[in-house]
Formats: structure tokens, C-alpha cells, sequence
């Protein structure tokens, strides 16, 4: 089904057979559990990701084409969500399940947990149509009004009690994929802000930019004026421009309008060079944007309970199943995302260090460590997922500049033992040899053919932060331990055998006579007759051995 759906979608679409039967039959028909059970599972392979369907964005037209027809599909389907009944029916039903114990529950029950999970992770993963939506900040997009929608239900609820609940455990990961896609186009910083007066400075921010775009739009109007003027110009010609060179010694003439004259550049005419692909930039991914306030300010309280009653329990849930499970490939994003952005929202919204404590230990640097080399021996292997791989790389990155910036703050804490943690903490990192070199090694080999200049940004500023950290670490202490790498150094054979050869005769006679004096000062003592018949054969003559002595 998932392969036929780019060529048979556009019947779908025509039918709005999603739109028009299956949801109203799961509103309206929920107290038939065989119906409600077919038609979750068919809206589950209705609204699978386009990318998992195909594997990647297809290089080819025509699979290109059932891509991009298969996600303007999950778009539709998408916008139809944003109903309170259709996420009151599921939050019910969710409810319903969660209610039932252990014991009591079926495989059925199960499956059908793990279904609306699915679904509703389904729903959430859809990309927006920033064309087609034409939203701006502060305006409530598709996205932020199924959010809304699962807000008002009682849908996030759900979510912070299967976080939390021991006996839910087997559903962690569906747990953080969904908490991620709730936050994929929010920033924490907006976040904490959300709801707070506005201070003086960023109200002159605003207001400087807004003055900045009325005076670019006034000048870009008096430009199209003067371009497009209502008579023909007096002042055609050529004309000599004083002090700019041209390819001899004589100044630059210039036979265009003079209006134009201020975008003249010495490329004007010249036939644009086109960059090979390979050796283009990589794209930055700037997908953020301002949701309504209302969307915001729960977004903001459902941060605060989750730090506070769900992020240690699922983030060591989810590690273990990492860790654990590393055979099946799991997608590790997922946990680096959300330990890099409930410890910036914990920094920015009154810092608590009990909150994100399983978090803050040498296994979740080691981890990230690891995660990081491994992202950058994929990039040079697997070349065609390159882009991918650095993506993956640059949310290690940023996890890894998030827990050097939450030690920061425990080392400001008015706490004792919060201080003393992180002094322990320091003292590993710091000895660690990989944890002092990964940022050399990041610093030389980074391509901004596969890298965006964003990844580099955040590379520098925490290469910066880990050395200020270092410094203010090693200072006042007399005695610091790293570890260092021991190297053993070979000794060149052919140096041996040079210098034995460039000995001379007159050189090998004395450093016999010099032995000599040394044995007969030995307890071995040595009759006179003896030691001066005695004569060192030669290993490298070609004279046999027997030879050598009838000759001496």
C-alpha cells in the first residue's frame, strides 16, 4: 500500500475519503470497537511519513512527483485533524485503555495503544506548507492549531502520564517522538519568554527593525521610480568614472543609464559562474518561527511539568532502549533533540539542577561522545547520506554545548553540593583525553559542502566555552592530571646501519683499545701475550671465518 499510494492518491484526494468517512465514522461510531479498530489502523498506513514511504526525496521526476503528490495528501489530512472532537474521541479511547490494569488488558488493547500513538505521531510529523499557509509570527498555523486541538482534548495529559507511569515504560519512545514533534518549530528561549512583559531593549529591537524595513521599502519604491521614469532620460551616453580602473591604465567607461550606476559592479554582463554541486554550500535549515500566544503559553506550562515529574524517568528510559537495542537502529535524534532543548528551557526558566539530573553524568557525555564519532566516520563512509549524517552530527553538537553550558550554571549556584558535582564532573572531562580533542578534530575536518555555517557557529562557541571552562578550572591549582596518549617511537634501522659504516678503521681501533683497558681492569684478568694476539673478527667481511684466524 505504501508504494501505490503516489498513484492512487489523487482518487483519495478527489473523494475526501479520509475527510469525509473515515473520521466522521470514528467520531460518530466510536462504540463499535471492530469499525473503530479498522479504521485506526487504516489511517495509520493513510498517514505514514512520506520520507519513510520512499526513503529519501527521489532524485527521479517521476518518483519525485508521487512524493511531492503523496505529501500535499498527508498536508490535507493534517489540516483535518485540527478538531477537538476528532482528538476527544482519541483521548477517550487512550483514557479508556490506560484505565484498564495490567491484567486485565488484551493484546488488542495493546496494539490499539500503540496505534493512536502512531497516528497521532503520524499526524504531527506532516510538514508545513510555508507557500501554501503563507503564516507569519504570532499567527496560528495548521500545525499550531492541531496542537491546540490536542491541548484542549487532554491529549498532552495522556502524554506526561505514560512519561511518567512505571507501568507504561514499553511506550517511551513513541512518548518522545511525539513531545518532539509537539516543539519541532519552537525555540526554548521563546518558550520562557512566552507570556512575560516585553523589556525596554527588545521593544527598541523591534522598533529598529521595523524602521530599517520601512526605509529598505522606501528606497527600493524611489529606485523603481527613477528606473521606470515617465520621459526618456537626458542623460544617456557613456560616461568616465573618476578613480575606478579598468583593465589598463585608463578609467572605467560606462554606457548605461546613470540611474543604474549606483549597482554597477566589474561583473556587470559577465556570464554567471555555476558551481558543481559537489562543491556547493550546504543548506542551512531555518524552520522556526513564532507560534500564537495561547499555543506558547501551554506549550510552556507543559515544559515546566514535564522537567519536573517526567524528563529523568524518560530520558533514562529511552538511553537504556538506545543503548540496549543499538542492533535495530534506532533513531538517536530523537533523545539528543530533546536533552538539548528541556536543559536550555531549565537554564532559561529559574535553573534547577534535581531536574535534569540523569542528564548531568560522565555516561551521558561518554554517550554523546560516542554518538559523535560515529556520526563522523558515517559521513566519510556512507557518501550519499552525507547531508543527513550532518545533520545528525550538529544535534550531538549542540546536545554536547548544552551539558558544558548547564555545568556553567551549576558552578554559579549558590548550592555547595551543586558546586561540588560539578567540580567532579569537570575533573573527568577534563582528564578524559577524547573529551579535550573531539573539538580539534571537529575544528579540522569540517566540510561546508555537508556542514551548514550554523554548525560551524555553534562548534566555535563551544570550543570557546569549554576552554574559558578549562582556564578558570586550572587556575589557582598547582597540580592538574590529564591523560595522555603514550607513543612509542621506532628506531630506524637504517640510521643503526649507517652509522657502523660510516666508522672508520682508525675509529674501530680505538674503541678496541678502550675495551681492552676495560677487561683488563676487570676481575677477568688477561695475560699480556693473550691480549696482544687478540684480534676482532670482521662480521662483514667476506673473508670466511676460519680465514680471519690463521691470518691473525
Amino acid at each position: 500500500m505504501r508504494t501505490t499510494l503516489g498513484t492512487s492518491g489523487s482518487s483519495w484526494e478527489r473523494a475526501r475519503l479520509f475527510q469525509n468517512d473515515l473520521l466522521p465514522i470514528i467520531v460518530q461510531h466510536g462504540q463499535d470497537k471492530a469499525l473503530y479498530d479498522a479504521c485506526i489502523r487504516l489511517m495509520v498506513n493513510l498517514t505514514q511519513p512520506a520520507m519513510l514511504c520512499f526513503g529519501k526525496v527521489p532524485d527521479d521526476p517521476v518518483f519525485r512527483h508521487h512524493y511531492m503528490q503523496v505529501t500535499s495528501h498527508l498536508q490535507a489530512y493534517k489540516e483535518s485533524f485540527a478538531s477537538e472532537k476528532v482528538f476527544g474521541v482519541l483521548s477517550e479511547t487512550l483514557y479508556n485503555l490506560l484505565q484498564l490494569d495490567w491484567e486485565q488488558r488484551q493484546e488488542e488493547d495493546n496494539l490499539l495503544i500503540e496505534r493512536i500513538l502512531m497516528l497521532v505521531r503520524n499526524v504531527l510529523h506532516v510538514p508545513a506548507d510555508p507557500n501554501e499557509e503563507k503564516k507569519v509570527d504570532d499567527d496560528a498555523s495548521i500545525h499550531d492549531r492541531v496542537l491546540w486541538a490536542l491541548h484542549m482534548s487532554g491529549f498532552d495529559d495522556l502524554v506526561k502520564f505514560l512519561a511518567s507511569a512505571q507501568s507504561e515504560q514499553q511506550w517511551s519512545m513513541h512518548v518522545l517522538e511525539i513531545i518532539s514533534l509537539m516543539f519541532r518549530d519552537q525555540t526554548p528561549e521563546a518558550l520562557v519568554s512566552a507570556g512575560q512583559a516585553r523589556s525596554a531593549e527588545e521593544k527598541q529591537r523591534d522598533s529598529s527593525e521595523l524602521e530599517a524595513l520601512r526605509q529598505r521599502e522606501q528606497a527600493a519604491k524611489r529606485s523603481r521610480t527613477l528606473q521606470r521614469g515617465t520621459r526618456h532620460s537626458r542623460f544617456g551616453g557613456s560616461f568616465v568614472i573618476q578613480g575606478l580602473k579598468s583593465v589598463g591604465d585608463k578609467d572605467v567607461i560606462y554606457h548605461q543609464k546613470i540611474n543604474n550606476f549606483k549597482n554597477y559592479t566589474h561583473d556587470c554582463g559577465k556570464a554567471v559562474r555555476r558551481v558543481p554541486k559537489r562543491h556547493r554550500q550546504a543548506q542551512e535549515c531555518n524552520d522556526k518561527r513564532r507560534s500564537a500566544l495561547n499555543v506558547r503559553l501551554f506549550l510552556r506550562e507543559f515544559c515546566v511539568d514535564f522537567l519536573e515529574n517526567c524528563y529523568n524517568r524518560l530520558m533514562y528510559l529511552v538511553k537504556e532502549n538506545l543503548i540496549r537495542e543499538q542492533t535495530e537502529q534506532h533513531d538517536e535524534t530523537y533523545y539528543l533533540w530533546a536533552l538539548s532543548f528541556f536543559m536550555a528551557f531549565n537554564r532559561g526558566n529559574g535553573f534547577r539542577a534535581d531536574f535534569v539530573s540523569e542528564t548531568m553524568s560522565i555516561r551521558a557525555f561518554h554517550f554523546i561522545e560516542r554518538n559523535i564519532t560515529n556520526y563522523y566516520e558515517m559521513m566519510l563512509t556512507d557518501r550519499k547520506e552525507a547531508v543527513s549524517w550532518s545533520r545528525r552530527m550538529h544535534l550531538a553538537l549542540k546536545a554536547y554545548q548544552e551539558l558544558l553550558l548547564t555545568i556553567n550554571e551549576m558552578d554559579q549556584s549558590k548550592d555547595e553540593s551543586i558546586r561540588q558535582s560539578s567540580n567532579v564532573i569537570k575533573s573527568n572531562i577534563f582528564y578524559m583525553m577524547e573529551y579535550r580533542e573531539i573539538f580539534v578534530t571537529l575544528l579540522r575536518k569540517f566540510d561546508e559542502t555537508k556542514q551548514p555555517r550554523s554548525y560551524l557557529k555553534d562548534l566555535v562557541e563551544t570550543t570557546h566555552l569549554f576552554l574559558r571552562m578549562l582556564e578558570r578550572f586550572c587556575k589557582g591549582r598547582k597540580n592538574l592530571m590529564v591523560q595522555k596518549k603514550r607513543v612509542k617511537r621506532r628506531k630506524s634501522k637504517g640510521g643503526k646501519k649507517s652509522s657502523v659504516s660510516e666508522q672508520t678503521p682508525e675509529a674501530l681501533s680505538e674503541t678496541w683499545k678502550i675495551v681492552e683497558e676495560e677487561l683488563r681492569a676487570s676481575e677477568f684478568k688477561l695475560s699480556a701475550s693473550l691480549t696482544e694476539s687478540v684480534v676482532p673478527f670482521d662480521a662483514t667481511s667476506e673473508t670466511p671465518l676460519e680465514e680471519q684466524r690463521s691470518e691473525s
